[in-house]
């Protein structure tokens, strides 16, 4: 892979992962909203009265798209900054990582909850490759810089 085809790809993926998370931070707005609407809700609250623990599970549910969110934001900024400066391809090697490792837990998540639609399959085979894709260019990017390649 040359290095003009890795900056590409960190260009596409950097805008593709600043996308997803703004997705990724409305659906935890609304998990947020949503939650505490339910348990506030007289006939909800009945209802979860039964489930343990329903006020932590929400919390946890929205703590964690709002880190997924903010680490796809930076991930996405670094990928951009690495496409047009190879100093930064280490943090984006380091936030692709970090990206691999959290579409695994996806996929063990997906796995363990037996949700094999094709949708689901499809955007993790994808995510899969976007981020192989991604650690494979911010590694061309990083050796550039570290043999003194110029920008």
């Amino acid at each position: 892979m040359s290095l003009s085809t890795s900056r590409t790809i960190l260009k596409v993926a950097g805008v593709l992962s600043l996308i997803g998370a703004v997705f990724t931070l409305i659906t935890g707005i609304l998990v947020i909203v949503g939650g505490a609407g339910a348990l506030a809700s007289t006939d909800m609250a009945s209802e979860l009265a039964n489930v343990p623990n329903a006020k932590i599970a929400v919390i946890a549910a929205a703590a964690g798209l709002l880190i997924a969110a903010a680490v796809a934001f930076i991930e996405g900024i670094i990928s951009l900054k690495a496409s047009r400066h190879n100093r930064y391809g280490t943090a984006a090697l380091v936030f692709g990582i970090l990206g691999f490792v959290s579409l695994i837990s996806s996929v063990i998540t997906t796995v363990k909850g037996g949700d094999f639609s094709a949708t689901n399959i499809v955007s993790l085979v994808l995510s899969l490759v976007i981020n192989i894709l991604v650690v494979m260019a911010a590694s061309k990017v990083r050796s550039a810089y570290k043999t003194g390649i110029e920008e």
